[in-house]
C-alpha cells in the first residue's frame, strides 16, 4: 500500500518513507472532518504573497492561483473540501512545535483557453483541531518533489 508520486517523472525509491510517527487513516479523517467545518464556514486563508517581493516563498501559491482561476474564494473552497484522507501525505513539524499536514491532490485543472491538464498539488494546512477555531491557513502549489501517500494503492 502507498503511491510515489513525482513531478519529473523520474523513477521514485523503492521503498516509502520511515511512518512510524505518522498518524493512522482514522486520525487524518477526524482531521479532514475537523478542516473542511470551518473552511465550510470560511475560516480560511490561502497564503498568497505579495507580488512585489520576488524573494517570498508564497508567491508560488498566488501564480499558481492565478493560473488557473483559483483566485475566487469559493473556487478555493470547493478545490479544498475536494482533499480526502487518501491525499494525505505527511506531517510537517516546525521548529515553534506546530503540525503542518501535508497533502497531494491529484486533479485536473485548466488554464484560461487551454485543455484540462492532470496537475499534482502541494496542499500545506496549518490547523489545530480542537485549540484554535480560528482560520485554516493554506499552502497550495505544484509540487516540487517527490512525494509519498501512504493511504493510496
Amino acid at each position: 500500500m502507498g503511491l510515489w508520486i513525482n513531478p519529473s517523472g523520474e523513477n521514485c525509491p523503492a521503498t516509502p518513507p520511515d511512518s512510524r510517527n505518522e498518524p493512522s487513516l482514522n486520525q487524518v479523517e477526524r482531521y479532514l472532518k475537523q478542516a473542511h467545518e470551518c473552511i465550510r464556514d470560511g475560516r480560511f486563508v490561502v497564503l498568497d504573497g505579495d507580488p512585489e517581493d520576488e524573494s517570498n516563498t508564497r508567491n508560488k501559491n498566488r501564480r499558481f492561483m492565478m493560473t488557473y482561476g483559483l483566485t475566487d474564494v469559493n473556487r478555493q473552497k470547493r478545490f479544498l473540501l475536494s482533499v480526502d484522507p487518501q491525499d494525505f501525505c505527511h506531517i510537517k513539524y516546525t521548529n515553534d512545535g506546530r503540525e503542518l499536514y501535508v497533502f497531494c491532490v491529484e486533479r485536473e485543472l485548466q488554464r484560461p483557453l487551454c485543455a484540462p491538464e492532470k496537475i499534482a498539488v502541494y496542499v500545506k494546512h496549518d490547523f489545530k483541531p480542537g485549540v484554535s477555531k480560528r482560520n485554516i491557513i493554506v499552502s497550495l502549489h505544484p509540487i516540487e518533489h517527490s512525494i509519498y501517500l501512504p493511504f493510496r494503492d
